[in-house]
Formats: structure tokens, C-alpha cells, sequence
């Protein structure tokens, strides 16, 4: 019986320990392919758009709402936003899109990457990763251009970015109108230097069966 208390205490310690410690191993990044939304967007997008800066550990699980710190618009250039991390589904709501990625993310990687360590240097952070991956034009260097008459096999689509990247990245497919189509990339970057990554197992266990079809379509923007 003691014995019993005793291991429930150890475990009861690790799992407060794991809960108020909100430091991250690597840098998760999720983007959008507008294409795959009906909206109208502006003529300056055309490349994929983020969604998200997600700070996560190994093991499959995230910090989030690390500190209190309030959105504030005067750490946003708004032009940039629109350009590189608009909300492909509701452009309308963007700035609610956009304070809800930094209270939730924002702030643990703001208080814990050693390098960007405020919630304008996160934004811009953001914008300067996204904007120097270049995904449309590596693919149209593989003949895999934006398309609603032909369809690509998703592993071209992969081994044409890692040729550029160096490292996996994962495709996220739908059936949008009864069609297979692109609708995310998503690819790891380390903590501190900003570089893409190889990602840990846990990644490739929740992200890499995002687009299991044989073929998908990669829709023009603004079709």
C-alpha cells in the first residue's frame, strides 16, 4: 500500500512538472493554400499563407495561453499580415484570427524561444519564414502548376519541395465539392535558430497521413 501511495505521488509530481512548464522543443508550421478556399483574395497572394507559429514539444503535445501578455495591434504590419498570413477562411475576421495566434502561441514562443522574444518579433517572425519558401515555385520546377484540370500524385508534389527544403514536410489533402484537393504544408523548424528541421516522430504521427489519395488537384487561387 505505501508503496502504491508513493509511485502515485511520483506520478502526480511529473505530471504538475510537465503541466507548468510551458518551454517547447521545436516550432511547428502549418500553412494555408488559398486555392482551396472559395474567397476572393488580393492579386499580391499568390503562394501558400500561414496559419500558424506553433510552438510544440517531442511528444506530441503544446504549450499555449503562456502568458497574459494582450494583443496589440501596433506590433502588426498590416499589409505584410494580409499578404503572408491572412485568414484564407474568413478574411474579414482577421485581426480576431490574428490575436487568437498569439494569445494561444504566440506567447509561449515569445517567452521561450531564446532568440524572438516579443510579440512583434513573432509576427515578424512569421512573415520572414514563410516569405523566403518559395512552394509554388518549386513545384512549377517539377511541372506542378496550380491547376483545376489536372491532378498531381502527392508524393511528386513532397519530393519536389524536399529537394529545396532538405527535409520532409507533410501535404494535407481534402475533399472540398467532391474534390481531392492540396489544402496545407506543414513543416518543423528548430527552436532558437529558425531553420527547417527534420520533425520528431510524434509530427510525422498526427501529420503524415494528411493526404492518403493517389492524386489531388492544386486549385488556382482566385478560381
Amino acid at each position: 500500500m505505501k508503496k502504491s501511495v508513493f509511485v502515485l505521488s511520483l506520478f502526480l509530481v511529473f505530471c504538475f512538472a510537465q503541466a507548468s512548464n510551458h518551454d517547447f522543443d521545436f516550432i511547428l508550421m502549418n500553412l494555408n493554400w488559398p486555392g482551396s478556399q472559395t474567397n476572393t483574395f488580393s492579386s499580391s497572394i499568390d503562394h501558400f499563407t500561414l496559419h500558424g507559429l506553433w510552438p510544440n514539444y517531442d511528444s506530441g503535445s503544446w504549450p499555449q495561453y503562456c502568458t497574459t501578455e494582450k494583443f496589440d495591434k501596433s506590433n502588426v504590419d498590416q499589409d505584410l499580415m494580409e499578404t503572408w498570413w491572412t485568414d484564407v477562411w474568413s478574411p474579414s475576421q482577421e485581426w480576431s484570427f490574428w490575436e487568437h495566434e498569439w494569445t494561444r502561441h504566440g506567447t509561449c514562443l515569445a517567452e521561450y524561444d531564446p532568440v524572438t522574444t516579443t510579440q512583434k518579433g513573432f509576427f515578424e517572425l512569421g512573415i520572414t519564414l514563410v516569405s523566403n519558401l518559395d512552394f509554388v515555385g518549386w513545384l512549377q520546377e517539377a511541372g506542378i502548376k496550380p491547376s483545376k484540370t489536372t491532378s498531381y500524385k502527392p508524393a511528386d508534389m513532397l519530393a519536389a519541395i524536399k529537394s529545396h527544403t532538405e527535409q520532409d514536410v507533410f501535404l494535407g489533402c481534402g475533399k472540398i465539392d467532391g474534390v481531392e484537393q492540396v489544402e496545407t504544408i506543414v513543416l518543423c523548424f528548430s527552436k532558437g535558430e529558425h531553420e527547417v528541421m527534420k520533425c520528431p516522430d510524434s509530427a510525422y504521427s498526427s501529420w503524415g497521413n494528411q493526404c492518403s489519395y493517389d492524386s489531388v488537384y492544386l486549385y488556382p487561387i482566385n478560381h
